[in-house]
């Protein structure tokens, strides 16, 4: 987690909204990846594009209680 962040604000310190977001993303993609692998009745892509999807709701709702989030997205 702190790795994500990191690249995410340049290694600056993340605003509150921003680190509980990707913490809770964190615990999203823990819990899905469990029952992936409980039931694995959702293809692997599937569950790789959900959890992106998921990722960049985070991002957004983030930004949209915090305005202030600057992000760095880089390749």
């Amino acid at each position: 987690m702190n790795m994500a962040l990191a690249r995410l604000t340049n290694n600056e310190t993340p605003r509150p909204a921003l680190r509980t977001a990707i913490r809770g993303w964190f615990g999203y993609m823990d819990a899905a990846i469990l029952d992936w692998t409980e039931t694995k009745d959702l293809p692997r892509e599937r569950l790789r594009d959900l959890l992106i999807a998921a990722f960049g709701a985070a991002l957004l709702a983030a930004q949209q209680i915090d305005p202030e989030i600057e992000l760095t997205l880089t390749g």
